[in-house]
């Protein structure tokens, strides 16, 4: 059966973990990984301690909390309706991410998204017309368009998105800002540059099984 709080998952964790250590394992080969870290911190400190488990936390922030976390999220809500236009938004004001490769102005289309908050995009679109923007226009329609490749499976998809990410510019900004004057002393380019190196790699363990999922589809 299924723990039925965080806690009693934490302790049946320790347990299994307590077992392989006493099995001999090397504690550097067991790695634990949890889906909120506000959530299970915490109680995993306790509970491991409890268990003389040695545990340290690899990551002090999640990818969910970075800017190239928050990239890739505003990529994938560009294939929701509802999360579209606020996706845009999102990469506009991202200071990782360059639109230029879509002729997209960053300051047009957040101007035209505080002129109706909450708008669709075909609003957007006609705001940014209106408002002799049709440079950028067309470039959230190419944007869309290349993301939301549905019609080409997994496959296409994670290679679009993995495109799309090079045409942002994403890799150059997390370099030039681990370089930057600004980032000395600060914690947050190595999270920028950790984040960057989690997405590649889960590209490329998606692009390594694409063709096995293609043919189970």
């Amino acid at each position: 059966t299924e723990p039925a709080t965080e806690r009693d998952e934490v302790r049946e964790t320790a347990r299994r973990v307590r077992t392989l250590l006493d099995n001999g394992v090397d504690p550097a080969d067991i790695g634990v990984v949890v889906t909120d870290r506000a959530t299970y911190r915490g109680i995993l400190s306790e509970v491991f301690l409890t268990y003389g488990i040695p545990f340290t936390f690899t990551n002090e922030i999640g990818i969910e909390q970075t800017l190239v976390g928050g990239a890739v999220q505003a990529l994938l809500d560009l294939t929701d309706e509802e999360t579209l236009t606020s996706g845009l938004q999102d990469l506009a004001a991202n200071r990782l991410v360059t639109l230029d490769a879509f002729s997209i102005d960053p300051d047009a289309l957040s101007a035209a998204a505080e002129k109706a908050p909450e708008q669709t995009l075909e609003r957007l679109l006609e705001t940014l017309e209106k408002d002799d923007q049709t440079a950028t226009a067309d470039g959230i329609r190419e944007l869309v368009a290349t993301v939301d490749s549905s019609d080409d499976g997994f496959a296409g998809f994670t290679s679009e998105l993995a495109d799309v990410l090079e045409a942002l510019a994403v890799e150059d900004a997390v370099e030039e800002y681990a370089s930057s004057d600004e980032a000395t002393g600060s914690h947050r380019p190595a999270y920028e540059q950790s984040a960057w190196s989690a997405v590649e790699r889960v590209l490329s363990s998606f692009n390594a099984v694409s063709s096995y999922l293609a043919e189970q589809q």
